[in-house]
């Protein structure tokens, strides 16, 4: 199973030269986004959305389900840090059998889950309100930082 524990990532690095971008290591997309040589013309940034970007959580349990919503929270707070990301669309509102994983905000449509919000849901409802940094601090401890000013090349 993938750890949905997305700052927790050793293939993801932040050498241009990495194999992988991940949300811990945006960045390095980041930096590409804003060079020159990437720029239309050589002087606009192109628009960078990450779609159908998500997290699974491997499991129903309590623990994968605040791993998934802490991973949320983390890209979120590194995509508004990074000046070469424009935004996230989320990969799935719902569950779904065909993904082979859990990313959806939201439990299985089917008759035993009827789609019950997940605690990513509520992650993806106080992004960008007023809400959010009060709701997104109880996942400090679990990231293991003090704050969200040094989520930059963490």
């Amino acid at each position: 199973m993938t750890n949905p524990c997305v700052w927790i990532d050793p293939n993801a690095t932040f050498s241009m030269d990495t194999k992988f971008i991940t949300f811990k290591n945006l960045e390095v997309l980041s930096k590409w986004a804003l060079t020159k040589e990437n720029k239309y013309k050589g002087t606009v940034k192109r628009s960078v959305w990450l779609s159908e970007a998500g997290v699974n959580s491997p499991t129903y349990s309590d623990e994968d389900f605040q791993k998934q919503a802490a991973s949320l929270a983390f890209a979120w707070k590194k995509i508004n840090a990074l000046e070469g990301i424009d935004g996230l669309q989320w990969h799935n509102w719902f569950d779904h059998p065909g993904d082979g994983a859990c990313f959806g905000l939201r439990k299985y449509l089917d008759e035993s889950y009827k789609g019950e919000a997940k605690p990513v849901w509520e992650v993806y409802q106080k992004a960008g309100t007023n809400e959010e940094d009060e709701y997104f601090e109880q996942f400090l401890p679990l990231i293991g930082i003090p704050d969200w000013n040094i989520i930059e090349n963490f």
